[in-house]
């Protein structure tokens, strides 16, 4: 996920918060959805919806004032993308979240032959 917000500078004692402090409000808030998502949802974590803040950058050239942000997300089986989309739209004066990479949940057996002879190597290399 991508956020980019853009907004001509302002003052400090403006009545505008700048798109830095807005970038960390929807970090915090996109935290908070994750962890009442998560709440009722234990180990393994198949079924949590995981984030990681990839990137954090903000400009000010005197005129615009900008922040970026790019956040690693891994969605459990069955969570739509769409969902997620939706619920983030309104957080922010006018950003722009793009969703540039999808893809979708997978679920594989451990018990398979390829696993067994990987997991056979792995452990004759006391790994």
């Amino acid at each position: 996920m991508n956020y980019q917000l853009c907004k001509a500078a302002g003052l400090v004692a403006g009545y505008h918060s700048p798109p830095a402090e807005e970038a960390v409000d929807f970090w915090n808030r996109l935290v908070e959805y994750a962890a009442e998502y998560n709440q009722d949802r234990r180990p393994p974590r198949f079924d949590t919806l995981d984030l990681s803040l990839n990137s954090f950058c903000t400009k000010n050239d005197g005129l615009e004032d900008s922040a970026q942000i790019e956040i690693g997300l891994r969605l459990p089986m069955g969570f739509k993308e769409s969902t997620l989309k939706k619920e983030t739209q309104g957080w922010s004066d006018a950003p722009r979240v793009t969703f540039p990479y999808y893809e979708p949940p997978f679920r594989a057996e451990k018990n398979t032959a390829v696993v067994r002879a990987l997991l056979r190597a792995i452990r004759s290399a006391e790994g």
